[in-house]
């Protein structure tokens, strides 16, 4: 899938931030206690920030959606090295 498409497909869905359950969902993680972990970390993948008077963190979507797809598109790509070395 193009980023544009999938892009647009998230813009639909979320609007141009994602923040909450929607973010911590779409980024992979499984409880909030993980998801609290990276950012602390600072091993999200994409920038969070915080809104003043608004609880949680929240991400741009156009930044989540490319990360996605570059995760996609290197997982493929180790896919394919893989099949070329057997």
């Amino acid at each position: 899938m193009q980023t544009e498409n999938f892009e647009e497909i998230l813009m639909k869905e979320y609007g141009p931030l994602m923040g909450g359950e929607d973010l911590r969902r779409a980024l992979g993680y499984r409880t909030w206690s993980a998801f609290a972990r990276s950012v602390r970390m600072g091993g999200l993948g994409v920038t969070v920030f915080e809104i003043a008077g608004r609880r949680g963190k929240f991400a741009f979507t156009r930044d989540v959606a490319k990360w996605l797809q570059s995760v996609g598109a290197s997982q493929s790509d180790r896919q394919t090295s893989e099949e070329e070395k057997s």
